[in-house]
């Protein structure tokens, strides 16, 4: 674990790269509307309001007991499901809610009216764990059902809550364990080995845990198989929170359960952020290509494409930089590597420096195309950048099996950019070497 002060770092400059990002998408969003763009654009939005709702719960508001709230359970538990579907290298798994009453024959409530007293501000973020914990788990188009009841114990007027899915079956001696951190059910680490850490649910229960004036606790069962699917069985996943419906007058945060929390809760940023780069480089690179190289669009619009895209990428290498890894995941499309490389360097002389460098294409073959995948469009980039700020005519030279950058100046290698580089190259099968005028990409043999 990091100190507490390279943690605060870490949280003001990623929130300065989401703030940033969220301003020029409603600025986009004026220069841009009613085209196709629109909709992409809207996704990048929707993604950073995401995390910025993890940065806003860093900090101690979100377990300051004067700030106690009222949760509307049907409307907290929508704007959650929307924001879990929203990523979309996981939309195979995009779920749609079903409300109602666990007893159909009750009529004493207003479904719509079912909430949760006196909830810390971070009981938003149960909510929205439990509902990702089903889009990842789900099978394809599968509703996910959220049951309410209530009930009477010991004199004292009790609700729960059940959200339900179908998924990779949890098995009867794992049930108890579910809640445990970076415990996961044997069949869930079979149908998605890099899906999760074993945290989400974890984090949960420690929400749950802390709202002890209303002696609120959460629960996990498991239906007996359903369907099989390649071999595995699916049943149905229940999620069971069950609370008190008048809280107690006395109330009390234990600052054990705060530190717990919010340890656990930058794990999970950074978990989602990791999550979330493959979806996010193909946006950026979508808008970008759809715009720039368009005729449709003012230079006023590329240029603030161009800053869109430029941010995106620095959030995301900065990420890397912090350790917090993304998923490579193969992007489509037919750019070979030269093709891609010169396009970016065009880019960034036209719009970050606004330079006219002239860029020359030498070689009698195309360095044959391979599986592109999301990290070489960072990489990509950042040398595009890195090669157009030093304002020379710059040569790229195809082959077969190698693709070279030359420049009259030297290149440097500031902060371990070539580090990082190597790094995110090994997942695009492509190895990177740099010498003082030239960067080489070869295939890996």
């Amino acid at each position: 674990m990091q100190s507490q002060l390279q943690d605060t770092d870490f949280l003001t400059k990623t929130s300065s790269l989401i703030t940033r990002i969220t301003r020029l998408c409603d600025d986009l969003m004026q220069l841009i509307c009613g085209t196709s763009l629109e909709g992409h654009i809207t996704s990048v939005k929707s993604i950073m309001e995401r995390f910025s709702q993890y940065v806003s719960i860093a900090n101690t508001e979100a377990f300051d007991i004067s700030k106690l709230e009222t949760i509307n359970v049907i409307e907290e538990t929508s704007a959650s499901v929307k924001s879990a579907n929203l990523m979309t290298h996981r939309k195979g798994n995009r779920i749609q809610a079903d409300f109602g009453r666990a007893n159909k024959n009750e009529e004493h409530t207003d479904l719509f009216a079912i909430e949760i007293p006196a909830c810390l501000p971070i009981m938003k973020q149960a909510i929205y764990q439990i509902v990702d914990n089903a889009v990842k788990y789900t099978v394809n188009a599968n509703q996910f059902k959220v049951r309410i009841d209530k009930y009477i114990k010991e004199g004292v007027e009790r609700t729960t809550i059940s959200f339900t899915n179908l998924g990779p079956m949890v098995y009867e001696d794992e049930v108890d364990d579910i809640f445990e951190k970076s415990v996961r059910g044997e069949n869930a680490e079979i149908s998605k080995p890099t899906s999760g850490l074993g945290l989400g649910l974890t984090l949960v229960d420690k929400i749950i845990k802390c709202h002890k004036w209303i002696d609120a606790y959460v629960y996990a069962e498991s239906s007996q198989p359903k369907v099989m699917l390649n071999g595995m069985d699916y049943a149905d996943f229940s999620i069971v929170l069950d609370f008190k419906n008048v809280p107690d007058e006395n109330k009390a945060v234990a600052e054990d359960d705060i530190k717990g929390l919010k340890d656990l809760i930058e794990l999970m940023f950074k978990h989602e952020l990791a999550g979330s780069m493959p979806e996010l480089t193909r946006l950026a690179h979508v808008i970008s290509d759809h715009c720039i190289n368009s005729r449709q669009f003012s230079d006023t619009t590329k240029k603030v494409v161009y800053e869109l895209f430029d941010l995106v990428v620095d959030l995301i290498f900065y990420l890397y930089g912090e350790k917090v890894d993304g998923r490579p995941i193969e992007m489509r499309g037919n750019d070979a590597v030269d093709s891609l490389v010169a396009k970016y360097i065009r880019w960034a002389n036209q719009y970050l420096w606004n330079r006219q460098v002239e860029c020359r294409r030498e070689g009698t073959e195309s360095f044959a195309p391979l599986p592109l995948f999301n990290n070489f469009l960072v990489v990509a980039h950042t040398l595009s950048k890195f090669v157009a700020e030093k304002g020379t005519d710059l040569v790229l030279r195809s082959f077969k099996d190698q693709f070279e950058i030359v420049s009259a100046n030297p290149f440097g290698d500031d902060g371990g950019r070539m580090a990082l580089f190597n790094k995110l190259l090994d997942d695009s099968r492509m190895i990177v070497v740099m010498t003082r005028e030239r960067i080489i990409l070869s295939k890996v043999k």
